[in-house]
């Protein structure tokens, strides 16, 4: 059931998903699947840098875990 006291943040957050999809539309050189694609390849380059960071700070300070976890 809906409620008929909808807020105006409810309103512009359901909004806001077709917003971006117009918005990315006025790029005709960019496709959204094309858009899609490149998000995900740089999102996927920081997680493996961040992780690697991580891995290396760990190897510097000598810590090192025992496969217990401990």
């Amino acid at each position: 059931m809906n409620t008929p006291d909808e807020t105006g943040i409810n309103m512009a957050l359901k909004a806001t998903p077709p917003i971006g999809v117009a918005g990315a539309n006025m790029f005709a050189h960019v496709s959204i699947p094309d858009l899609v694609n490149w998000l995900t390849a740089l999102y996927l380059v920081l997680l493996i840098a961040h992780k690697g960071w991580n891995m290396y700070r760990q190897l510097q300070s000598g810590k090192e875990r025992d496969e217990s976890g401990e």
